[in-house]
């Protein structure tokens, strides 16, 4: 019996990962540059799906369980059968409603390709039109000093956002009757079930308490107003606030040394990518899905007791040139990065548990890559790592004026994720005969107003890209959960070690949970490394401290990083790396030295 059931659950993973790697080279074709894909994508992900869904596999898993609790034996074959017989039951559809998942599958794959091929652009002082895409419109609204053309790029954005209302309301429809057929009451609620192991209730509440505690800030935003005339109109926000901040940065946020810099920062922090191979496609082109994201076409498994090296592939959009771009690139790949550092230290015996998948918590993998970004934002790093082309370092002097205009803001764009989870959750729980498109549009308008306090509505919400795709809708709560859990992490390692950047105890104690995989509850993990459970405290602390308060922790953390020698090693990420622009091979570390791999990118990214 013990050698039939390894067997078998050998050959579910080797099952597993042909139909995963399938899709997931499909997926990242059709999103990076090749819709003449679409259909073979399409049916690689019915496939898996039904594989995921095969109620046979599910039975036999339930048999092999029920032998070994009778003979009271194997205790470790019997945790791997329940994790399955958990995986199967999440995925279990209903005959009759495989043929509207895979309506959805089709419709969804047809919608981005439609959204990659719209052309955007704005008009310039001279009335020319520019073409430019959303992301781009965005920057240019936080740093351009005239409002006509800050005006413009608003303009377009929400001409975008109306573009795919209907496509949304189909969507939404199709996913709450899929959910339903499986016994939930909407689609929120099956998301909220089987990916955070939670009532869609307790997020709802969770995400309205968050915004009871942070709003009373907008009443000092409006006070500011009084001096910063039409402060609160969209379009001006970011740069009134933050505009010139965003100029002073570039300089030290430049995207020729973005990399050489993350890998001597990964190294000194003790991340290990586990022989990983890594295709990084970083910078935008036409047709490139406008969001970064990590994906791995093939998650850590292992044959007969051996480790097999994982692959990933992740992107960005990188806009060579444009003030603000480097700044927003350095937050995206740290992001990407704790995603893949947290992919490739995986370490169970069954595949499933090694994915980004469910039964993986949305909250954890995203606590494991926003941790990573927001030691990215934190000044002792800035001070050691942020330098211009000059040798400048980052000065102090910039921080705390930041610190002092900018602290304000702090907590808002926790609110920014309470405005899509109160979308979707209006959107999933609204009856279907209500949800036509003004419905939609004046939803949207109304929360922009509530959670942004605008003065003049916005449609910012119908830009969020994961509200369109069912693995990713009914999603955004999950960086709100991290945010809260990251503090957590952050203070624990203030207070025990008083640093982060560049300390090897970070990495030493974050891969014991990294190597869990999706094996134990979110509450688990972080019991695992810091012995706490999931609370808004931390969060609400950090974001009430006062301004002084703020520059004063940041000088005891710049002061104690001083004291913690400057990483002078040789880089060393265990990983196997290519630089890449779509189908283009840039450089690797296979070829190069890390130096020249690094050199060969700046070169591309100026010639191109």
């Amino acid at each position: 019996m013990h050698k039939e059931i390894i067997e078998f659950l050998d050959q579910l993973n080797s099952e597993y990962l042909e139909l995963h790697q399938k899709y997931e080279n499909f997926f990242r074709e059709s999103y990076m540059w090749d819709h003449s894909k679409d259909e073979e994508y399409a049916q690689s992900q019915i496939e898996l799906e039904n594989w995921k869904s095969n109620w046979k596999n599910s039975q036999k898993v339930s048999f092999f369980i029920q032998k070994l609790q009778e003979s009271k034996t194997d205790q470790d074959l019997l945790r791997r059968l329940q994790h399955r017989k958990y995986f199967f039951s999440l995925h279990q559809i209903p005959e009759e409603a495989k043929p509207l998942k895979e309506k959805i599958i089709k419709f969804e794959n047809d919608l981005q390709k439609r959204q990659a091929e719209i052309s955007t652009w704005y008009e310039d002082l001279d009335g020319n039109f520019v073409k430019a895409s959303r992301s781009k419109m965005t920057m240019i609204m936080r740093t351009e000093k005239e409002e006509k053309i800050r005006k413009s790029c608003f303009e377009s954005i929400q001409k975008i956002a109306k573009i795919f209302v209907k496509d949304l309301i189909q969507l939404t429809k199709r996913k709450n009757e899929f959910a339903q057929k499986l016994g939930y009451k909407n689609f929120y609620e099956y998301k909220a079930q089987t990916e955070e192991r939670m009532s869609s209730e307790e997020i709802f509440k969770l995400f309205d308490e968050l915004y009871d505690k942070i709003s009373p800030k907008f009443q000092k935003i409006r006070e500011l107003e009084k001096n910063m005339p039409w402060l609160r109109k969209p379009r001006n926000f970011g740069y009134m606030m933050s505009g010139d901040f965003t100029k002073q940065e570039d300089p030290y946020f430049l995207l020729e040394t973005i990399i050489d810099k993350r890998w001597k920062s990964y190294t000194a922090l003790g991340i290990d990518y586990q022989s990983a191979v890594m295709k990084l496609d970083l910078l935008e082109r036409k047709g490139k899905y406008d969001n970064g994201f990590c994906h791995q076409p093939l998650p850590t498994s292992f044959k007969n007791g051996k480790k097999i090296s994982w692959q990933t592939n992740f992107t960005c959009n990188a806009i060579y040139g444009q003030v603000g771009a480097g700044n927003i690139t350095w937050v995206t790949l740290f992001h990407e990065w704790g995603h893949a550092a947290h992919f490739s230290n995986m370490e169970q015996k069954d595949v499933i548990l090694n994915t980004e998948y469910p039964p993986q918590w949305v909250a954890w993998a995203e606590t494991q890559s926003m941790f990573l970004d927001t030691m990215f934002s934190s000044i002792e790093r800035k001070m050691r790592y942020a330098t211009s082309l000059e040798g400048e370092k980052y000065p102090f002097d910039l921080y705390e004026k930041k610190v002092r205009k900018l602290h304000i803001l702090s907590g808002l764009g926790m609110l920014s994720i309470a405005s899509v989870v109160k979308f979707e959750e209006i959107l999933y729980t609204t009856k279907e005969e209500n949800l036509t498109e003004d419905f939609v549009l004046d939803l949207a308008k109304e929360l922009s107003s509530k959670y942004f306090d605008y003065s003049e509505q916005s449609l910012r919400i119908l830009t969020v890209p994961h509200i369109y795709s069912r693995s990713s809708s009914a999603y955004y709560h999950g960086y709100g959960m991290a945010e809260l859990g990251l503090q957590q992490i952050r203070d624990y390692f203030y207070d025990k070690d008083g640093f982060i950047v560049d300390n090897p105890n970070v990495s030493k104690i974050l891969t014991k949970g990294r190597n869990l995989g999706s094996s134990k509850g979110y509450n688990d993990l972080l019991q695992t490394i810091i012995w706490e459970n999931l609370s808004p405290n931390a969060f609400i602390k950090k974001v009430l401290q006062t301004e002084e308060e703020v520059i004063q922790t940041a000088k005891k953390r710049r002061a104690k990083v001083k004291s913690v020698p400057v990483f002078k090693g040789k880089v060393n990420l265990n990983a196997k790396i290519y630089l890449v622009d779509g189908k283009k091979q840039i450089s690797n570390n296979i070829e190069h030295s890390w130096e020249e791999m690094n050199q060969k990118r700046g070169e591309y990214i100026k010639k191109d």
